[in-house]
């Protein structure tokens, strides 16, 4: 890595290594990859490297801890509508908030590969379903106020296959482990759908490729393409199947590094009790810029997303996602120099009526 540039020469010296790990830890994405927070949504969210949600494709070789929190708001349906779809036997839910917060983990091993895990607490505000048991029942809405606890725990093992210079290619694969609450109840003492449980009762893997490249002395890249395939989890629930892109470009000034990036999302629709849900399935497209502060080895970031793009297929039901908003902060403990260890990234549940 290049140094920083000094406006004022006196003050080179001092900041050249303080300006070199930040740009190193900003430079190289986070190596967790989770696969979900709450079985239905983005497989993965990144967190440094050029943005904060895309992931890149250099290793760690020291540890890191990280922490990041993530709130998700919806647009809602009026109850009049609810209840109208009900009437037509459109199966309808939504949410109006989602809350997550990550705890993670990296370790590096050798020179080009890294193991991340990634636990997570999830929270989901102001659930109504018009198509449950009790909503069916009795003509009116299901409602749940809270539904929250212990997400599921992720792991990811990451392989840089090749690097020149300082470009950097990585594989990455993923595995979901089904640890988090499923017995979160609504308001009339019905279990929730398993789309809005803390946690999922299924194991999903994920497989994909990453990008890391800087290109002179303030221009930081990253990239990566990632698919996602879920299996039946609690209630005979299984998510549908993900294909996830981020692209990310970043520079540096100083201790900070502004960046903006994209992120698009598909995923198929939901299967319960072996028929499609209909009223599930996405294609987005969401901007994020984002600025990090790095000082040595911390590092503090903040970042909202907005959406440029949400569609559906044709007829299907579904409130639209308004924005994201999302702040951590991360601490590395050794790691060669130029492969200081990067905090695990966070996955964001996904949300809406689906």
């Amino acid at each position: 890595m290049r140094e920083t540039p000094a406006i004022v020469l006196l003050h080179l010296e001092c900041l050249h290594m303080l300006s070199r790990h930040a740009a190193i830890a900003l430079f190289a994405v986070s190596s967790a990859v989770p696969l979900s927070a709450s079985a239905h949504g983005e497989s993965v969210r990144g967190v440094g490297g050029a943005g904060v949600n895309t992931l890149g494709g250099e290793p760690s070789t020291g540890a890191s801890v990280y922490l990041r929190y993530d709130l998700r708001s919806y647009s809602l349906f009026s109850d009049e509508e609810l209840l109208a779809w009900q009437r037509d036997g459109e199966n309808v839910h939504q949410h109006s908030r989602e809350h997550t917060v990550f705890l993670g983990a990296t370790f590096g091993f050798l020179t080009n590969f890294d193991l991340s895990v990634l636990l997570q607490a999830n929270r989901f505000e102001n659930f109504t379903d018009n198509g449950d048991a009790y909503a069916l029942a009795s003509g009116r809405l299901s409602r749940t106020t809270i539904s929250q606890g212990l997400g599921d725990l992720l792991l990811l093992g990451r392989y840089m296959f090749f690097h020149v210079s300082e470009q950097h290619f990585s594989v990455i694969g993923g595995l979901k482990l089904p640890t988090g609450d499923v017995r979160q109840r609504t308001n009339q003492g019905d279990l929730v759908g398993t789309h809005n449980q803390p946690g999922s009762g299924s194991v999903d893997f994920q497989l994909g490729v990453a990008y890391a490249g800087e290109f002179g002395k303030y221009v930081f890249v990253t990239a990566d393409a990632l698919v996602r395939v879920n299996t039946e989890g609690a209630g005979s629930f299984r998510s549908g199947n993900s294909i996830q892109a981020d692209l990310a470009v970043g520079t540096r000034l100083w201790v900070l590094f502004p960046s903006v990036e994209l992120n698009g999302f598909f995923q198929q629709q939901d299967i319960e009790n072996n028929e499609i849900k209909k009223n599930s399935g996405v294609y987005s497209v969401f901007v994020t810029p984002a600025l990090r502060a790095s000082f040595g080895h911390h590092s503090l970031f903040a970042a909202v997303s907005l959406p440029m793009v949400q569609a559906f297929e044709r007829g299907v039901i579904s409130n639209v996602e308004q924005f994201r908003v999302s702040a951590g902060y991360s601490v590395s403990f050794g790691g060669e120099e130029g492969h200081e260890a990067h905090p695990p990234p966070p996955a964001p549940p996904a949300g809406g009526a689906i």
